[in-house]
């Protein structure tokens, strides 16, 4: 028995010549969840006392996008 594929816009059922019964089930993806899901849960986090703040160079790395 041979076989073909079809792929892209061609996709689906396509039937030449057929003496018989069709049976034919077309499995369609689930549907998507929403994006981004919500969170399930959330870590909190203490600040960084040792975290130096760099406005200047985070200022200049922005004006050369």
């Amino acid at each position: 028995m041979e076989s073909i594929s079809f792929r892209g816009n061609n996709h689906g059922l396509q039937v030449g010549d057929n003496s018989g019964s069709i049976n034919v089930q077309f499995h369609l993806p689930p549907e998507r969840p929403e994006t981004p899901p919500s969170p399930l849960s959330t870590v909190p986090f203490t600040r960084d006392p040792d975290f130096v703040r760099r406005e200047t160079l985070l200022d200049q790395i922005h004006e050369n996008d």
